[in-house]
């Protein structure tokens, strides 16, 4: 008779190296199952409804326009680059919104409007003070020397 836990041999139905005392296992081997296999019968699933459920366009161009949108407004003191940026977003946000992930669209969307504002007021900005700003670097290169 051999233990449960560790497989020692026990006596008087006590383990040894336990030393708790465990129902003996028999060392008689268990039965071998039948070797010809049972079928397994799946029930029939309609897949139709599951499928029509899901966008049949990708998110593709929606994190393509928050991805653009973000940029934008990362370099939006650069007008050559952010108001390209800001202009693709927007376009890929419009037409992301009709082929899925429409909160990513609207989140380029906005991005990308944004940066088209803050882009427009920076400059109007620096159009404002540029009269300044001459005068600015007329004095560091008067000094300068």
């Amino acid at each position: 008779m051999f233990c449960e836990k560790c497989g020692s041999k026990m006596d008087n139905g006590t383990c040894q190296a336990c030393s708790v005392a465990t129902p003996t296992l028999d060392p008689t081997p268990a039965p071998t199952p039948d070797p010809t296999p049972t079928p397994i019968v799946q029930p029939y699933l309609n897949t139709s409804a599951a499928v029509s459920a899901q966008p049949t366009g990708s998110k593709g161009l929606s994190i393509a326009s928050m991805v653009l949108g973000i940029l934008a407004n990362l370099v939006c003191f650069y007008w050559f680059l952010a108001l390209p940026l800001a202009v693709v977003a927007l376009v890929l946000g419009f037409v992301g919104m009709t082929k899925g992930g429409k909160g990513m669209a609207i989140a380029g969307i906005i991005l990308g409007g944004v940066a088209i504002v803050v882009t427009v007021l920076a400059i109007i900005g620096l159009l404002a003070f540029a009269d300044e700003l001459v005068r600015w670097a007329e004095d560091l290169a008067q000094y300068a020397y």
